[in-house]
Protein backbone atom coordinates (compact mmCIF):
# COMPACT_ATOMS: atom_id res chain seq x y z
CA UNK A 1 0.00 0.00 0.00
CA UNK A 2 2.89 2.34 0.72
CA UNK A 3 4.27 1.92 -2.81
CA UNK A 4 0.88 2.74 -4.29
CA UNK A 5 0.69 5.92 -2.19
CA UNK A 6 4.20 6.93 -3.30
CA UNK A 7 3.37 6.32 -6.96
CA UNK A 8 0.15 8.34 -6.82
CA UNK A 9 1.90 11.17 -4.99
CA UNK A 10 4.70 11.27 -7.57
CA UNK A 11 2.25 11.26 -10.49
CA UNK A 12 0.17 13.98 -8.84
CA UNK A 13 3.26 16.17 -8.54
CA UNK A 14 4.51 15.40 -12.04
CA UNK A 15 1.23 16.37 -13.74
CA UNK A 16 1.47 19.83 -12.19
CA UNK A 17 5.14 20.13 -13.09
CA UNK A 18 4.38 19.19 -16.69
CA UNK A 19 1.66 21.81 -16.96
CA UNK A 20 3.88 24.50 -15.46
CA UNK A 21 6.81 23.68 -17.74
CA UNK A 22 4.62 23.70 -20.85
CA UNK A 23 3.21 27.11 -19.90
CA UNK A 24 6.66 28.49 -19.13
CA UNK A 25 8.02 27.25 -22.46
CA UNK A 26 5.15 28.75 -24.44
CA UNK A 27 5.45 32.09 -22.69
CA UNK A 28 9.21 32.25 -23.24
CA UNK A 29 8.80 31.37 -26.92
CA UNK A 30 6.20 34.14 -27.33
CA UNK A 31 3.63 31.68 -28.65
CA UNK A 32 0.62 33.18 -30.41
CA UNK A 33 -2.41 33.81 -28.24
CA UNK A 34 -4.61 31.34 -30.13
CA UNK A 35 -2.11 28.55 -29.37
CA UNK A 36 -1.94 29.61 -25.72
CA UNK A 37 -5.74 29.66 -25.48
CA UNK A 38 -5.92 26.13 -26.91
CA UNK A 39 -3.26 24.75 -24.55
CA UNK A 40 -4.81 26.47 -21.52
CA UNK A 41 -8.20 25.09 -22.56
CA UNK A 42 -6.83 21.55 -22.66
CA UNK A 43 -5.10 22.06 -19.31
CA UNK A 44 -8.31 23.44 -17.80
CA UNK A 45 -10.16 20.31 -18.89
CA UNK A 46 -7.47 17.97 -17.57
CA UNK A 47 -7.08 19.78 -14.25
CA UNK A 48 -10.84 19.90 -13.76
CA UNK A 49 -10.84 16.10 -13.84
CA UNK A 50 -7.86 16.02 -11.45
CA UNK A 51 -9.70 18.43 -9.15
CA UNK A 52 -12.84 16.30 -9.12
CA UNK A 53 -10.83 13.17 -8.36
CA UNK A 54 -8.94 14.97 -5.58
CA UNK A 55 -12.21 16.30 -4.21
CA UNK A 56 -13.56 12.79 -3.75
CA UNK A 57 -10.42 10.80 -2.96
CA UNK A 58 -7.84 13.13 -1.38
CA UNK A 59 -7.49 15.15 1.78
CA UNK A 60 -7.70 18.93 2.15
CA UNK A 61 -4.26 20.29 1.01
CA UNK A 62 -4.27 18.55 -2.41
CA UNK A 63 -7.90 19.57 -2.91
CA UNK A 64 -7.07 23.22 -2.21
CA UNK A 65 -3.96 23.24 -4.43
CA UNK A 66 -5.73 21.49 -7.28
CA UNK A 67 -8.75 23.75 -6.95
CA UNK A 68 -6.58 26.86 -7.12
CA UNK A 69 -4.76 25.60 -10.22
CA UNK A 70 -8.09 24.82 -11.90
CA UNK A 71 -9.54 28.21 -10.89
CA UNK A 72 -6.58 30.20 -12.21
CA UNK A 73 -6.47 28.19 -15.45
CA UNK A 74 -10.18 28.81 -16.00
CA UNK A 75 -9.70 32.54 -15.38
CA UNK A 76 -6.71 32.58 -17.75
CA UNK A 77 -8.67 30.76 -20.43
CA UNK A 78 -11.46 33.32 -20.41
CA UNK A 79 -9.08 36.27 -20.28
CA UNK A 80 -6.91 35.11 -23.21
CA UNK A 81 -8.01 36.56 -26.49
CA UNK A 82 -7.79 34.29 -29.50
CA UNK A 83 -6.91 35.95 -32.79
Amino acid sequence: MGQLFTCVSACFTLIFLLGALINLYLIRMHAPSDLLKGIVGIQTLVYSVVFLMALFFAFLPPVICTGLVFLFLAISYFRLKAI
